[in-house]
């Protein structure tokens, strides 16, 4: 199995912090009771947070993922799927804070 990955990590100005990061796999598994399994694929991953002036911050996060199997005579499967994240956090007072987002998770699509 051959596996490569990376991050990048950046903060362009003290309000913004930016990270991305992927992987990438590719191989072959050896079945005993089949012929051998293909597998490979990969990842890819955005985050970006903002402080606010008045406290708390701000986030967005997506998220890309597509996977390649095949087992002969068994299993066959691609997929592509998508998820993509928003939160905000705020600091209204001393001693409260709110957390509230919205999300769409795993979107995903079979070739």
């Amino acid at each position: 199995m051959n596996r490569s990955g990376f991050r990048i990590d950046g903060q362009p100005t003290p309000d913004n912090h930016y990270t991305v990061q992927g992987d990438i796999y590719q191989g072959t598994r050896n079945n005993l009771a089949t012929d051998d399994s293909d597998v490979d694929g990969g990842n890819l991953l955005g985050l970006w947070t903002h402080k606010l002036s008045g406290g708390g911050d701000v986030k967005l996060q997506m998220y890309y993922d597509r996977t390649d199997r095949n087992i002969p005579q068994i299993f066959g499967e691609n997929r592509d799927t998508f998820d993509i994240d928003f939160q905000q956090s705020l600091s209204p007072g001393s001693r409260h804070d709110i957390t509230w987002g919205l999300g769409v998770p795993g979107i995903g699509r079979r070739r």
